[in-house]
């Protein structure tokens, strides 16, 4: 067996781990090596396949080695484990359908190697804590750039009456779309980004996604808004909410925003009057 040993941004993560998953690896493990920089080593049944890969991330510095006989399947799902988010969800891996659940919380199964968005990242439960605080009950809700379809499926958990998500990763759309399913979690999914789910317009817009792509889609965000429509914005670093929160305060219609932060990253959720 073989290891393929990468060093990526922690922006970068879960798209890479998603790529190595596509690609048919064993099992990853994640080692924060420096503030924003964290390593991924990926196991492999066999050296052509490792050094293809080594070939594909090239600028992530890679390094190939053999691997000891430890099972590395089972040890790489030992690294994931249950965590609580926000003040009513339970993460648990797939694989853990029995993980004990803490009395008033909801269990939403964490689609490790599926795709884009465990759960694992601080964006993605800062996305997860403003859904518990925004009326979903009864909502038509749009995910944009859904990547592992986590937040579709904790809409769903709380009521949520239909989920639309997009991306423009045909790898992502596969992975949501599969989660999802084995979840029996009605949705629909579009490949591409927001325009693809044009002229439709929902309740609820969630976006995890960076600041650089939320200030480029911010109108056609709101453009996708119902009448006192709202928005959760996720995936912005600490450095970014500054730009972010100008923008969103310049919007015509916005009557209320909230931000929260976890380590590096903030999320916005926002409330709009009719438009």
């Amino acid at each position: 067996m073989q290891v393929l040993r990468l060093e990526v941004d922690t922006t970068e993560t879960d798209f890479v781990v998603a790529e190595l998953y596509e690609a048919g690896v064993l099992g990853i493990t994640e080692t924060v090596v420096a503030e924003g920089r964290v390593r991924l080593d990926a196991f492999l049944p066999n050296l052509p396949m490792a050094r293809a890969l080594a070939d594909q991330f090239a600028s992530a510095n890679p390094i190939l080695e053999e691997a000891d006989t430890r099972d590395w399947v089972t040890h790489s799902r030992a690294m994931w484990q249950p965590v609580a988010v926000g003040d009513r969800f339970f993460l648990a891996p797939e694989w853990m359908p029995d993980a004990e659940l803490p009395e008033g919380r909801i269990l939403l199964p964490m689609p490790a190697g599926q795709g884009f968005g465990s759960g694992a990242h601080e964006s993605t439960q800062l996305a997860l804590s403003a859904l518990e605080h925004t009326a979903v009950e009864g909502c038509q809700i749009l995910d944009v750039g859904t990547g592992s379809g986590i937040l579709l499926h904790a809409c769903r958990l709380l009521g949520a009456e239909s989920l639309v998500g997009c991306d423009t990763d045909p790898v992502a759309v596969e992975s949501a779309h599969a989660y999802l399913s084995s979840q029996q979690v009605r949705h629909a999914l579009y490949l591409g980004s927001i325009e693809a789910v044009r002229p439709r317009r929902f309740h609820l817009v969630l976006a995890n996604l960076n600041a650089t792509l939320i200030l480029n889609l911010l109108d056609d965000l709101f453009a996708a808004l119902r009448p006192h429509g709202r928005l959760i914005l996720s995936g912005i670093l600490r450095e970014e909410q500054d730009a972010i929160h100008r923008a969103l305060a310049s919007f015509p219609g916005v009557t209320r925003i909230y931000h929260s932060a976890l380590g590096d990253w903030v999320n916005f959720r926002v409330t709009t009057s009719v438009h």
